[in-house]
């Protein structure tokens, strides 16, 4: 037979973005995972791999990505092979009056 699935009850959607350069998805403990709680999230650092994330900066590029989280590790992040990554990546937005020095991912 085939175990039953735990689906996603009691888990977390958030995202994080990085660097685009050498991009992939950030580890679970990284501290910019922000928890998406609407329909968009602005998200104004990035994981840049040190302790206190960078602020975004004005044209540069970033690759974001989306987790499902259970407690403090994450069961499936965007990206990567569509068997392992079921989640698909944010869409990254810009919008007039949005936060300087921050995206809007949905």
């Amino acid at each position: 037979g085939t175990a039953a699935s735990a689906g996603n009850t009691g888990t977390t959607l958030k995202v994080s973005c990085v660097a685009t350069a050498g991009a992939s998805c950030p580890a679970a403990s990284g501290a910019t995972w922000t928890d998406a709680t609407g329909v968009s999230q602005q998200i104004g650092t990035f994981d840049d791999g040190t302790p206190t994330p960078a602020p975004m900066v004005g044209g540069a590029s970033y690759t974001c990505y989306s987790a499902e989280f259970s407690g403090t590790d994450y069961r499936v992040c965007s990206g990567g092979s569509a068997v392992l990554a079921a989640l698909a990546a944010p869409t990254v937005a810009t919008a007039a009056g949005s936060v300087s020095g921050a995206v809007e991912v949905t």
